[in-house]
């Protein structure tokens, strides 16, 4: 009765080795059978005051044939109450172990109050005296039996309480290195439970305790052991994933090659289908050691592995985490973006595509395409040739808008700066699917917004609108379709919004609806306020584009001014603001721009002066004295063509503009015959002509000019550069100064812009007319266009129609002469007996040689072909008896 606990107990038996352990389980078996013994008196009335002290001490220490004294049972039971009144008659109780004489181990109160798990009956028993370290003849402690019954509220209270006398710890961590499977589960749910994070999310303080004692180097043997169940490794890697925060527990993985052993895992478990279950914790683990250091993972050339094991993995979950690795190791080792894409099994994304059922699966494709293409245009060809691009085109119109925002971000980033990607995205029908989306969201935007409040924008319409952009951003038509499927209206709206990119992005857009024969200036001087408010933007770009967008409301093609513009450009003081920005602006850029938009503003605008508070003379000379690059020479050279050619003084009066310039600075720019920059340059060295006097005579510089022109109508094919030919070419004959237009008449150039009507382009056909129509006031001019029409009554007809429709307005001199031409035509018309069979063989002739020469890889004009052309649109004309004037019975003609 009088046991001094731990250490007496401990001398009669030494301790066991941890193999030989008796299973913390077997105790609930032991402990909780038996027969009645002590228990069946337990009940009677033997603490009645007619018994004797030594009489009740001496039934208190009885055992029954369990080996269990009443002290026993009271504590198994939990009952506080009974164990306290037995300690008042025998307080040496406490100590009392089970019968050592029975087939089982023996256990104090205290441990059978554990069993119980009646935790202030566990409190009491050690105020009352009772060992918190007393352990059995198998080494079993209260931590033993804490771990067995999986209570963690009594295990921490040990921890805290009696930590250095117990040492918890340790102990769970040795039972995982038993042989024994029942210990081995019973300590790896405890750990799992131990090592879980708060509800804040806060580590486990017990977290770092377990590693320092070896827990890691468990997890390794557990994963890798094939005698434990696959509920152990899963709760083995469960313990992982609870503690990689830990800042030491990474770099001991990596240490351990984790990697080596996870590859080999993920490999092995594809084959057993037993193990399938390991596969995610595996694939997820992976991709946490991914984040932290992708480059170790690079190493043992994952990305191949998981790419070529792809399409054998049937868990959406862990396709998603390999996806995810690949994705870090990529980013972390750019070397491995292109030693992936020369991989052969890179075609298994097209088959992750079809299947990707799940949505995270989706999302983490998405960003493996775009880490693969960023900055990569071999990759971003070589994903849209296997069929990436499809299958992201495809998921555009997923229903989730997760998955549709990142199709849309990975569509962006595959196309961006890449041609053939673009024609392939475009090809797929992506723009109109795009722009219904953006529609449809700026609907639900007004829908939802307060009538008095300004509608703001979403971060869906952001990436929405970058990326129809960047897909036309390299093709002016498609800029111009997709600007008119969008409309005027909703790129107004987006200059109102704070965000840099949909300011630009619809700066540009308007710039383009507004300018041309076909813009739509009226409309688009809607937005002149918010248009004014970001020419002083702090970034450049906006600033300038919302000047272009200024330019293009004040003057149409040929330097028209836009009659219904004026009034709201006055009234919104813009030619005062715009003076602002080009007198005190910081960026030269836009101050430069500003000055050009003063200068369109200013044409054949009487109240300039006042409401600009510059003179054009001032503006001028401002102009001259700015310190500039040279790549904004060619601009101020635009300004100063647009204010002095449609300025200049008529019936003697003095030239208001006394500036020299230098025919030098411009003949660089002339001889690039095949780019914008000659033909803007020709058209300034014609409009400035008069101003070169030292280097170069007037007519010399006009003439130089006017040769660049007619020689790029004649070699250049690209209807871009067509279009600015025909703008420069309307400009300079709206105002007939110095013989500019009959300069050009003279050498041919009339004939090769009438041949422009025939353009499959209606931009360059319109633009064309727009001159033609502006070279008919001059006498030469008229003549050679109705020579023209003579020749080519189809083309007679597409710029009689543009008259008709008020598109241009042609001289009223030129109709007469035509309607005379037209009369005699169909006299002569009627004596010719076979017309249309002549005209057809005409026509066969020059398509031939055309045929001929393209085969042998020579060039060939634009003339011949548009000959040709005409030659059939002739013979359509005389099968169907309409007036069509020709000269088709010379041999010349024909």
């Amino acid at each position: 009765f009088h046991s001094s606990g731990r250490d007496e107990m401990t001398e009669k038996a030494p301790a066991a080795p941890v193999d030989n352990l008796v299973p913390a389980a077997k105790t609930r078996t032991t402990l909780n059978s038996g027969g009645g013994g002590a228990d069946e008196r337990y009940d009677k009335s033997i603490f009645g005051s007619a018994m004797f002290g030594w009489e009740r001490k001496k039934l208190l220490a009885e055992f029954d044939s369990s080996g269990l004294a009443m002290v026993h049972r009271g504590c198994l039971e939990g009952d506080l109450r009974r164990v306290a009144r037995f300690l008042e008659y025998l307080e040496d109780l406490v100590h009392l172990p089970t019968m050592k004489g029975c087939k089982r181990p023996a256990f104090s109160p205290l441990m059978c109050a554990v069993i119980g798990g009646n935790l202030p009956l566990v409190q009491f028993l050690i105020q009352r005296g009772a060992k918190v370290n007393y352990m059995n003849h198998n080494c079993l402690s209260v931590i033993d039996i804490c771990i067995e019954k999986q209570n963690q509220e009594m295990l921490l209270y040990f921890k805290q309480e009696y930590d250095e006398e117990l040492q918890p710890i340790p102990k769970l961590v040795k039972y995982l290195q038993s042989s024994d499977e029942t210990d081995i589960t019973n300590a790896a749910l405890f750990i799992d439970e131990l090592t879980r994070p708060h509800a804040d999310g806060e580590i486990c303080a017990h977290a770092r305790e377990l590693v320092d004692c070896g827990l890691l180097t468990c997890f390794f043997k557990l994963v890798q052991s094939g005698g434990v169940t696959i509920e152990v490794k899963l709760l083995a890697f469960s313990w992982v994933f609870n503690i990689i925060q830990l800042d030491t527990v990474v770099g001991a993985l990596f240490e351990m090659e984790i990697v080596q052993m996870l590859s080999s895992l993920i490999k092995n478990t594809i084959a057993d289908k037993a193990n399938q279950k390991i596969l995610l914790p595996a694939s997820k683990l992976m991709c946490i050691l991914s984040t932290h250091d992708g480059g170790r993972l690079s190493q043992w050339r994952v990305t191949e592995l998981l790419v070529e094991l792809s399409v054998a993995i049937e868990s959406d979950e862990a396709l998603t985490f390999n996806c995810d690795t690949v994705t870090n190791v990529c980013s972390a080792v750019p070397g491995e973006r292109t030693q992936l894409c020369r991989n052969k099994h890179l075609t298994n994304l097209v088959q992750l595509y079809k299947r990707a059922k799940l949505k995270q699966l989706a999302l983490a494709l998405n960003r493996l395409t775009c880490c693969l293409c960023e900055e990569s245009e071999h990759n971003q060809t070589l994903l849209t040739r296997i069929g990436v691009c499809g299958q992201v085109v495809g998921l555009v119109s997923c229903s989730s808008s997760r998955v549709q925002q990142s199709s849309i971000r990975t569509v962006r980033l595959l196309v961006e700066g890449n041609r053939p990607a673009q024609d392939a995205a475009l090809a797929l029908g992506i723009m109109p699917v795009l722009c219904d989306i953006l529609r449809r969201t700026r609907q639900q935007a007004h829908a939802q917004s307060n009538p008095l409040h300004q509608v703001g924008f979403t971060e869906e319409e952001v990436v929405c609108v970058s990326t129809l952009w960047t897909l036309v951003r390299d093709d002016v038509y498609r800029r111009r379709m997709m600007a008119e499927m969008i409309g005027v209206a909703m790129f107004i709206d987006y200059i109102t919004q704070t965000s840099p990119e949909l300011n630009l992005i619809a700066t540009e857009a308007l710039e383009i609806l507004a300018s041309g024969p076909l813009g739509k200036p009226e409309e688009v001087s809607a937005g002149m306020v918010p248009l004014l408010q970001l020419c002083g933007h702090r970034q450049g770009e906006i600033a300038a584009g919302s000047l272009r967008v200024i330019r293009g409301i004040a003057l149409t093609t040929g330097f028209t001014p836009v009659l219904a513009n004026r009034e709201i450009i006055a009234t919104s003081g813009a030619p005062k603001f715009i003076a602002g920005v080009f007198l005190e602006g910081e960026s030269k850029k836009v101050r430069v721009e500003a000055g050009v938009t003063l200068a369109y503003i200013s044409v054949d605008f009487d109240e300039f002066e006042e409401l600009s508070g510059l003179s054009k003379l001032e503006l001028v000379h401002k102009l001259m004295d700015l310190d500039i690059k040279a790549e904004f020479r060619n601009l101020i050279g635009e300004a100063l063509a647009a204010i002095c050619y449609t300025s200049q003084p008529t019936n003697g009066e003095e030239d208001p503009f006394k500036i020299q310039l230098l025919f030098s600075i411009f003949e660089p720019y002339l001889k690039k015959a095949t780019d914008v920059t000659a033909v803007q340059a020709a058209f300034q060295v014609i409009a400035l002509s008069r101003y070169f006097c030292q280097d170069k005579s007037a007519a010399e510089a006009a003439a130089a000019g006017i040769k660049t022109l007619v020689r790029t109508l004649e070699t250049q094919l690209d209807p871009r550069v067509q279009i600015i030919v025909c703008e420069m070419l309307a400009r300079l004959s709206r105002k007939l100064h110095g013989g500019v237009v009959d300069g050009f008449v003279s050498i041919g150039g009339a004939r090769h812009l009438f041949n422009l009507l025939h353009s499959p382009d209606k931009h360059v056909s319109t633009t064309a007319a727009v001159a033609l129509a502006n070279i008919t006031y001059s006498f030469v001019g008229e003549r050679a266009i109705l020579k023209s029409c003579r020749k080519d009554g189809q083309g007679a007809r597409i710029l009689l129609g543009f008259h008709q429709e008020g598109r241009i307005k042609v001289c009223s001199h030129f109709l007469e002469d035509w309607k005379h031409s037209a009369s005699i035509c169909k006299k002569t018309k009627t004596q010719d007996a076979e017309p249309r069979t002549r005209i057809i063989e005409a026509a066969e002739k020059y398509m031939k040689s055309i045929r001929d020469i393209n085969n042998e890889g020579s060039t060939e004009t634009t003339e011949g072909k548009t000959r040709a052309f005409s030659l059939v649109s002739l013979a359509e004309s005389a099968d169907s008896n309409e007036a069509a004037p020709t000269e088709l019975d010379t041999p010349k003609s024909q």
